[in-house]
């Protein structure tokens, strides 16, 4: 019975590496750009990607963080909702949704934010992690009963997790339309896959 337990934990580990290494690109950003000071010219806005054409703050931006909180909440959350999407998909597909919802989802939020002429800066990971969660729920929604179908109690418990995590207060503003649009992108990726 033990052998069984090792091997089935073993499995979990290996379908995770994926998450780790995106966690640890993540949090080794994170702490280049507290020491670096997370210079403006990394973090986005609708002046600087429209007007500057300086599209690749939309890249970078999702590796910075504001603060500890911040980075912390972020990699908690992408752990939580990673499990699902591995558990029934390749790490490509993996790295293609969180970079996908995460650019889709932020240049969604900045045209909005360029129509209403809302300078607003804004970094983080959020619209990329939301974007696994809605690939995580559409891949729910989309399986057929059976072995490749995740729990969806489990997912729910997930849902619960982030709200209460994003709930906790943190210096500065959450960003609900990066969340809602990297959510929404995740979720039309997820569809597709």
């Amino acid at each position: 019975m033990e052998e069984g337990n090792s091997a089935h934990t073993r499995r979990i580990m290996k379908r995770r590496i994926p998450a780790f290494v995106l966690m640890a690109v993540i949090l080794a950003s994170g702490i280049a750009g507290f020491i670096a000071g997370v210079p403006e010219r990394f973090m986005m806005n609708a002046g600087t990607v429209f007007q500057g054409r300086q599209f690749y703050r939309i890249l970078t931006a999702m590796f910075l963080h504001a603060d500890i909180m911040h980075l912390a909440q972020n990699l908690l959350c992408l752990f939580g909702v990673s499990d699902i999407f591995l558990a029934s998909r390749s790490a490509v597909k993996y790295y293609l949704v969180y970079l996908g919802a995460g650019i889709l989802g932020a240049a969604a939020e900045l045209f909005v934010r360029y129509l209403l002429k809302d300078g607003t800066y804004a970094l983080g990971a959020s619209g990329a992690v939301m974007g696994v969660l809605g690939s995580d729920i559409a891949l729910v929604l989309k399986a057929r009963r059976g072995p490749e179908r995740p729990g969806l109690s489990s997912l729910l418990i997930r849902l619960g997790l982030l709200a209460a995590i994003n709930l906790i207060p943190s210096p500065g503003n959450t960003d609900y339309l990066g969340h809602f649009f990297g959510f929404s992108a995740g979720f039309l990726i997820g569809l597709l896959l």
